[in-house]
């Protein structure tokens, strides 16, 4: 993998090439001295007082910078994603009891799920959960299904984006490399490099027998709820395919081992 580091004006720029993809990062740090390799603090904080800088790390995609993904709040301030997390809290329903620990338990699972709230950049509107934070936070079929389907009561929203978002990326073609097959529903959304070469130059794996009859069991219990009729309706012809792959392909107990995709990922 050949690295290359330079120095921009004031941003310290990493870039990398690992078979024709090319990925990188751009560096920008509040006060420091930049050169090409490293940027330097020089401080002097006095007793009992504070210093706080601010650097920022946005990945670059074949050598297209993507959206910073956060703002930078005033002291005391909020970024936007937390503004909307804790204006989405302030909308759900309040349980009041007599045992204030189940109480604090509950805020505190108002917030966790908030934070696990995504979007999906090409429909803002709809919010998917991911499946977890840190290192979970992009789309699972069987994760992110679950979590909307037992907080159905909360917001149905979050199942309806989340249903939303599989349908869009449902399987269309049988590919051994990246498991996906016609009307299955996928297990994961890979972000880093080695991954996206080992499943054929895609980004969705789609190795797992379970997220397709999750998802029509999700999609019933949203329909239930009398929720968003026409954008369930629009979702039929996925519940069907989603039927069709479980009697044409979820049946089969074959599979690709390990060996054989390896093999494959080396022609």
């Amino acid at each position: 993998m050949g690295k290359t580091v330079q120095l921009e004006g004031d941003s310290l720029i990493i870039r990398a090439a690992w078979r024709d993809v090319r990925k990188g990062v751009v560096i920008n740090s509040d006060g420091s001295t930049v050169t090409a390799g490293k940027g330097t603090y020089r401080t002097i904080v006095p007793r009992l007082g504070h210093w706080n800088t601010l650097v920022s790390v946005v990945p670059a995609v074949d050598g297209t910078d993507t959206a910073v993904p956060f703002e930078h709040p005033r002291a005391g301030g909020l970024s936007a994603r937390d503004r909307r997390r804790q204006e989405w809290v302030a909308k759900i329903p309040v349980v009041q009891m007599g045992n204030r620990s189940i109480e604090r338990t509950l805020r505190r699972s108002y917030d966790d799920l908030g934070a696990l709230r995504i979007e999906d950049p090409k429909h803002p509107e709809r919010v998917v959960v991911a499946a977890g934070a840190p290192w979970f936070m992009t789309l699972f079929g069987r994760d992110s299904l679950w979590a909307s389907l037992m907080a159905l009561p909360v917001d149905p929203s979050l199942a309806l984006g989340t249903l939303q978002t599989l349908a869009d990326r449902q399987g269309s073609v049988v590919d051994p490399l990246s498991e996906e097959e016609p009307g299955k529903i996928l297990h994961e959304v890979r972000l880093d490099v080695s991954s996206g070469l080992a499943l054929g130059w895609k980004s969705v794996y789609y190795g797992c027998v379970d997220a397709t009859p999750l998802f029509l069991l999700v999609l019933g219990e949203v329909s239930r709820w009398r929720f968003a009729k026409e954008t369930i309706a629009a979702l039929q012809p996925h519940a069907d395919r989603a039927m069709d792959w479980i009697r044409d392909y979820g049946t089969k107990t074959e599979t690709v081992s390990t060996s054989t995709r390896a093999s494959m990922i080396e022609d």
